[in-house]
This record gives structure tokens, sequence and C-alpha cells, in this order.
């Protein structure tokens, strides 16, 4: 039997919503929760994904309050990608996320650091 995973998005511009339609396509995939501070793009992903309001974020304060999915696609502005992906990591997410990581070499090892040691804890 096909494993489904559950997948969270966080960023529902034209990005998310790409990644959204693809995995709507896929059997093994279950969209449980979307985010975006903008929400005439949640309502647009909501059209593919059908969730309930309550799957539904406009802060990701509120969203990353626990873990929602199996994994987490980071479609956000990339300003924003580093300090999200450390927070999903430290929930248990496997991540993707979108590039650019960041222009910075301290924020990108910051990340390799903080899933190496997720690593070592399983």
């Amino acid at each position: 039997m096909k494993k489904t995973y559950t997948v969270a998005v966080i960023g529902c511009g034209g990005r998310g919503y790409s990644y959204t339609n693809l995995i709507m396509k896929k059997d093994e995939f279950n969209v449980t929760a979307i985010c975006d501070i903008n929400p005439e793009q949640l309502e647009k992903i909501n059209a593919l994904t059908n969730l309930t309001p309550d799957a539904m974020f406009c802060t990701e304060e509120e969203f990353f309050k626990k873990k929602r999915a199996d994994v987490l696609i980071i479609a956000t502005t990339d300003s924003h990608h580093v300090r999200q992906c450390i927070l999903a990591m430290e929930l248990g997410y496997d991540v993707l996320l979108e590039k650019p990581i960041s222009d910075s070499k301290e924020d990108i090892e910051k990340i390799c650091y903080k899933n190496f040691y997720r690593v070592i804890k399983e």
C-alpha cells in the first residue's frame, strides 16, 4: 500500500500555488494546512484544496504553534526562508524550501547545523 504524505504550504502566491496545484494531482499527497498573510491568496489555493477554515492561517505565529503535516513547502518571500525553515525543522517537518535559501553563508549554515542535529537525535 502506498503511503500518503500530508503537506502544509506556507506562502500561497505563485510558487505556493504551483506546488499545490501539482501535488493535488497525486494520490500520494494530501494538503492539510495553508498559510499566507494575504486572505485572497489563501482563498485561491483553497479552491484547489477545499480545506476547512481551521486549516487556513493568516499568521505564521499561529501556523507554527504545532506541526500540521509531514512535509512543509516554504514558498514565502525569500527573506523569510531561513527563519521559517528553522522553525519547521524544530517542529519535525521534512521541508521543501523554495530557492534561493539565502544569500548569506551564515544563514545557510544555520539550516545545515539545525538539520544535522535533528538527524543525530533521530
